[in-house]
């Protein structure tokens, strides 16, 4: 694993906006939809899902740290 952190592409980048702003909009449906519990507990699901995926990247690199332990965040000192 690289020290450099990766840049997103603006690909991922229009991607995970599109995904938190489809969370936003089914939050928004919850809040006003008139039909059964099962449906409104389906669209809660989905909105987490979305707001999840927005943020995968972020997730993703909090995971690595985590798993790589705090011996591999450090740097070794130079001679």
């Amino acid at each position: 694993m690289s020290n450099r952190k990766r840049r997103q592409s603006r690909g991922e980048m229009i991607s995970s906006v599109t995904f938190f702003g489809v969370s936003m909009w089914l939050w928004g449906e919850v809040s006003i939809y008139e039909g059964g519990p099962m449906n409104r507990v389906l669209l809660i699901g989905a909105a987490i899902s979305c707001l999840l995926a927005a943020f995968r990247f972020q997730i993703g690199n909090w995971i690595e740290k985590k798993r790589a332990g705090p011996d591999r965040t450090r740097r070794a000192p130079k001679d």
